[in-house]
């Protein structure tokens, strides 16, 4: 992220008048703004960086992409966001960003048969794309819709075997269709992929939550809240998904909660996100939609 965010400002510098890098680097700071940078510093950088981009050139599709998400995520503007997003479609009809942000908003919407036929329309533009591979079984997971998620998952074995977030979901996966070993394999794969990060142990605490080792995870959990990944974050929507695993609803909704404050943009995913449907049949759950512009219309 560090490295990303150095060349689109290098972009920037040799050229200033170029809407394309001011977009990487909006594109970059929305991306930053989702486990990476607290969303409260990150996405404000972002919709500066677009609306330059749009300054330049009104007509470049990825600038409206990425704001189209920053008006999901900071403004609540979901009638706005759609507007974006098919503007971006209508410019660049050929293009992945439009495709690839159409079908999140989709996703967030419910609406997940829409979301994968554009989803598959990116995958069809860049084939090679991880992060459009990935969002393809996140769709089919957040439809219940395992096994072909599972299936989906498995081409990372020669797109990108080191693809963290396919091994996060995969463990998540095998963990829901009774496959425990599988789901802890993955889980420690997560583990040895992640580093520092505690992305890997986060997972390993969720499927064994999954699998009914409430013990281990919360042992995990102590971990885990013993130190913030994110200096200015708790990581609270992914504690807050464990908790409810755990079905201790106060903490996942405190969790949430701060979720917000730190203006996490997974936060926008909360309304179909499987993690909390556990959830769903508490008055706070409704509150929480209200709150960030996803109620149940």
């Amino acid at each position: 992220m560090a490295k990303g965010l150095s060349y689109a400002r290098q972009a920037i510098a040799a050229d200033p008048a170029c809407a394309e890098a001011h977009a990487a680097l909006a594109y970059l700071y929305l991306y930053a703004g989702f486990g990476f940078l607290p969303g409260t510093d990150a996405f404000p950088r972002a919709k500066a960086a677009a609306t330059t981009a749009l300054s330049l050139d009104d007509r470049c599709a990825a600038a409206h992409a990425v704001l189209g998400m920053l008006r999901l995520a900071l403004d609540r503007d979901r009638k706005g966001a759609e507007n974006s997003f098919k503007t971006s479609i209508e410019l660049a009809p050929k293009s992945l960003p439009g495709h690839f942000a159409y079908s999140h908003f989709l996703l967030i919407s419910g609406r997940f048969e829409d979301a994968l036929e554009h989803a598959r329309v990116a995958m069809e533009i860049d084939p090679l794309s991880c992060p459009v591979a990935y969002h393809l079984a996140s769709v089919m997971y957040y439809a219940g819709r395992y096994e072909e998620a599972v299936a989906q998952l498995s081409k990372f074995e020669y797109l990108e075997p080191n693809f963290l977030a396919a091994h996060q979901l995969l463990g998540i996966l095998y963990a829901r269709l009774n496959r425990g070993a599988e789901a802890l394999g993955e889980a420690k794969k997560a583990i040895e992929l992640s580093g520092t990060s505690p992305r890997g142990k986060a997972t390993l605490a969720m499927v064994n939550a999954l699998l009914g080792r409430h013990e281990e995870a919360r042992t995990l959990l102590g971990e885990l809240l013993e130190k913030p990944e994110v200096p200015g974050s708790r990581g609270s929507y992914a504690i807050a998904a464990i908790h409810s695993y755990l079905n201790e609803r106060d903490a996942a909704f405190e969790c949430l909660d701060h979720a917000c404050e730190e203006g996490d943009g997974a936060v926008i995913y909360l309304r179909y996100d499987p993690n909390f449907i556990n959830l769903r049949d508490d008055r706070r759950f409704t509150r929480l939609l209200e709150r960030i512009g996803m109620q149940i219309d």
